[in-house]
């Protein structure tokens, strides 16, 4: 076998199952996770060294963080600048809960 035929054969693959793989939904809107009743929210900031302390909702259940959103709108309240967090601050979850993370001074 040729190494261009293998790359068509390959490019074909890939489309029919890109193709089959992509069926249309019949909602449109963005899913929203249900929020569980004994779930409680704070607010926290990203402290992810960038001095921008964007806003943080962090959810939690009996101590433990389920998840975090960023809150933000869709106005233009503070010009051109988005308050939400970008991923570094969205991934706070991970670092709190890594295994790699040191608990000691």
């Amino acid at each position: 076998m040729l190494r261009r035929d293998f790359l068509k054969i390959s490019a074909a693959v890939s489309a029919a199952s890109c193709i089959t793989g992509c069926g249309k939904t019949s909602n449109n809107a963005t899913p929203v996770p249900p929020t569980p009743t004994d779930e409680t929210m704070t607010w926290s900031a990203c402290l992810g060294n960038c001095g921008h302390n964007c806003p943080l909702q962090v959810y939690s259940t009996d101590g433990v963080i389920t998840r975090i959103e960023s809150q933000w709108s869709e106005q233009d309240e503070y010009g051109s600048h988005q308050t939400r967090a970008c991923l570094r601050g969205r991934s706070v979850r991970k670092k709190t809960y890594s295994p790699d993370r040191l608990k000691p001074p």
